[in-house]
């Protein structure tokens, strides 16, 4: 009896952590491509959406590189990105409260000072972490 108990709690486990991995990598590929991806003519709009699936000091870093440093060069430079998450995967579920999700990312970018639009293909290891039954990005690592 116990060890019928021992071996169901340990695949309910198991089942738990499965279901946080597949909703932490949809949310995960929905915030890539939204966090990625900008207009310069709604740059501040854009950042208060960004802001709002970001969670702990990576929230406040996010915003301030954002707005200091991405913010001005995409108004000289009249940029649009669109950024298009081609493929997420869980690279370790990791127990609460996160999970790390590897993405594939391909921008593309118009502006002024570019004769065509440019492709970029990223890949970046969000760290997604549950806050009050959302998964948020409390991580990013470009690589």
């Amino acid at each position: 009896m116990v060890t019928s108990l021992v071996i169901w709690r340990a695949a309910e486990h198991r089942r738990v952590l499965a279901g946080n991995q597949v909703v932490a990598a949809s949310a995960g590929r929905a915030i890539t491509a939204k966090m990625l991806g900008y207009s310069y003519k709604s740059f501040d709009q854009h950042t208060a959406e960004v802001s709002a699936l970001l969670t702990g000091s990576f929230r406040n870093k996010s915003v301030k590189a954002a707005i200091t440093v991405v913010k001005p060069l995409a108004i000289e430079n009249q940029a649009v990105v669109v950024a298009k998450v081609s493929e997420v995967s869980v690279m370790s579920p990791g127990d609460h409260p996160g999970v790390r999700i590897l993405a594939f990312v391909d921008q593309q970018t118009t502006s002024a000072k570019l004769i065509r639009a440019q492709v970029d293909q990223n890949r970046v290891i969000l760290t997604m972490s549950e806050v009050d039954g959302r998964w948020l990005v409390s991580q990013v690592e470009a690589f």
